[in-house]
């Protein structure tokens, strides 16, 4: 891949402890457009137990937000569409 593609890339929500199979959409951090760093606050999303916060998996541009809040989304489905310029990112 060439220095200056752009590719297009999903984040899927991750499990989040416990054996935990969703959780809620609270608040996203982010906005379709921004360009997020690696490790940057996503999304705020509640399990059973906890709020937690969801990292960045890498540096790219948010093209587009699956759910909005209050919305319960499983783990393993999509949560954010990137478009990642350069080398892709680490699985």
């Amino acid at each position: 891949m060439s220095g200056g593609a752009t590719t297009r890339f999903v984040m899927r929500l991750p499990d989040l402890g416990e054996g935990t199979v969703s959780a809620e959409v609270i608040a996203w951090k982010v906005a379709p457009g921004d360009t997020v760093r690696e490790d940057a606050p996503l999304v705020e999303m509640a399990t059973d137990k906890a709020v937690v916060e969801v990292p960045s998996p890498w540096t790219g541009v948010i093209s587009q937000l699956c759910g909005k809040a209050g919305d319960i989304i499983n783990v393993g489905s999509v949560l954010v569409r990137y478009k990642v310029g350069g080398a892709a990112p680490a699985p």
